[in-house]
């Protein structure tokens, strides 16, 4: 559930898991026998594999909603440019005052790379950093 986590984009469902799996447990316990005072080993396995179906079926049909890690920290330095009015950027910019997803250098390349493949930054060609101007005027 951390952040760029799997289930990051279900905190809400994977953070109740573990509750709704002795839930279940205790129902099926109860079921089987109605006098139960205690959750037997089984009861609490079949409770957890069926609250982690729930938890894997919810991000299945979460998935087509669901953005790539790579596509989230492009927005995310890209916002980040935006709101710091940037004409200009260099790599080490990025990694050392940008967004914390992007901090790293793989991370920023792959970022700058993304920006670069929609048009939204253009690279220096002269320039031995690497460095990108900012187009101006798209919002994407």
């Amino acid at each position: 559930m951390a952040q760029d986590g799997e289930f990051e984009c279900l905190r809400d469902v994977a953070g109740k898991a573990a509750e709704n799996a002795a839930r279940i447990a205790a129902v099926l316990t109860v079921v089987e026998r109605s006098g139960a005072s205690t959750i037997e080993i089984e009861a609490m396995t079949a409770g957890c594999e069926l609250a982690a179906w729930y938890v894997f079926e919810a991000l299945r049909l979460f998935g087509v909603h669901r953005q790539s890690p790579r596509l989230r920290n492009a927005i995310k330095l890209h916002e980040w440019l935006k709101a710091k009015r940037k004409t200009e950027v260099t790599r080490s910019e990025v990694m050392q005052l940008g967004p914390a997803p992007v901090r790293q250098k793989a991370e920023a390349d792959a970022a700058l790379a993304m920006l670069e493949e929609h048009g939204l930054i253009v690279r220096a060609r002269a320039s031995k950093a690497a460095k990108w101007t900012v187009v101006q005027g798209v919002t994407q």
